[in-house]
C-alpha cells in the first residue's frame, strides 16, 4: 500500500493535521492542561446533542477539528495521514477537501440528532469518510487500494472501539457519506482519479512495456506515460500477480517502478 507521495501531492492532508494540532495547542495554552471535559470541549467549538442546529449550526464543522486527550489527536492523525495520502492525490486536493468537511458535517449531524446528552468533537467522522472514498477506488479496481487493507483497518478500528469508547454514530455516518459522496464523483461526474491526472509536462518517455518474468508481456510503445496507458498498465500487473504469474514482491517492484517513472 506504501506509495511515494511528496507532500507536493496532498497538501490539503498535511493541512489538516497541522489546522487540528494548532487547535489543540491553541486549547492546552487556554486551559492549560492535557485532556479537557465536556464544558472545555464545548467552549473550544465542540457539538453538544441538546443544543438545536439552529442555535450553533458551525460546531458541526469546527467540532472535526477539537480533540479530547493527546491519544485521540495523536491517532485521528496518524490515520489521517495514512488514509488521506491513498485518497488525495486519486480525487485531487479540492475535491478531497470538500468530501472531507462534508463528511465532517455529516457526521455532525448525524451525531447531533442521535445522541443524547453529549458532547462530541473528534474528526473521526471525517476521517471515517476518507476510509468511504478509499472503498470507492477498491470497487473501481484501483490497483493500488487493496480490499485486504480496507479490511484490515475496520477491523483494527472495530477492536479499538470496543475498548476505548467512541462515537459510533459519527464513524458510520461519516464511512457512509464517504462511500456516497466518492460514489457520486466517479460515478456521474467522471471525476479523473489518480492514473488520469498525469499531464504531459509531468510524463517521462516510455517505451517498454509491463515485464512479467519468463511469461514477459509487452505493451505498445509509447511516446509518454499518458493517464490512460499508466492505467491500463497497473491493472494488467494486478491481474498477472492474481494469476501467480507475478510474485507479491515483482508485482510490489514493477508497480514502483510505474508510479516512479
Amino acid at each position: 500500500m506504501a506509495e511515494p507521495f511528496p507532500p507536493s501531492r496532498m497538501p490539503i492532508v498535511y493541512a489538516l493535521i497541522v489546522v487540528n494540532l494548532i487547535v489543540y495547542v491553541g486549547m492546552v495554552g487556554a486551559f492549560g492542561r492535557l485532556s479537557f471535559s465536556p464544558r472545555m470541549l464545548y467552549v473550544a467549538g465542540a457539538g453538544w446533542s441538546e443544543q438545536p442546529l439552529s442555535e450553533a449550526p458551525w460546531r458541526l464543522i469546527t467540532s472535526a477539528f477539537i480533540h479530547v486527550t493527546p491519544g485521540h489527536i495523536i491517532s485521528n492523525m496518524i490515520t489521517l495521514l495514512f488514509w488521506g495520502r491513498q485518497t488525495e492525490y486519486r480525487f485531487g486536493s479540492v475535491t478531497f477537501l470538500v468530501i472531507y468537511l462534508l463528511c465532517a458535517l455529516g457526521s455532525g449531524v448525524c451525531s447531533q440528532l442521535l445522541l443524547t446528552h453529549a458532547v462530541f468533537a473528534g474528526a473521526s467522522g471525517a476521517i471515517a469518510g476518507v476510509l468511504g472514498l478509499m472503498v470507492i477506488l477498491a470497487f473501481v479496481g484501483d490497483p493500488a487500494i487493496e480490499w485486504s487493507y480496507i479490511g484490515g483497518n475496520l477491523v483494527v478500528n472495530a477492536v479499538l472501539a470496543y475498548i476505548y469508547p467512541v462515537n459510533w454514530i459519527a464513524h458510520l455516518s461519516g464511512l457512509m457519506c464517504g462511500i456516497i459522496l466518492g460514489g457520486v464523483v466517479v460515478c456521474f461526474l467522471k471525476r479523473p482519479l489518480s492514473w488520469q491526472k498525469i499531464a504531459p509536462s509531468t510524463a517521462v518517455p516510455l517505451s517498454s512495456g509491463v515485464e512479467a518474468g519468463p511469461m514477459a508481456q509487452r505493451a505498445p510503445p509509447v511516446s509518454f506515460l499518458d493517464a490512460d496507458t499508466l492505467y491500463e498498465r497497473l491493472r494488467k500487473l494486478a491481474e498477472l500477480r492474481d494469476k501467480g504469474i507475478l510474485t507479491e514482491e515483482e508485482f510490489v517492484q514493477q508497480k514502483t517502478r510505474l508510479l516512479n517513472q
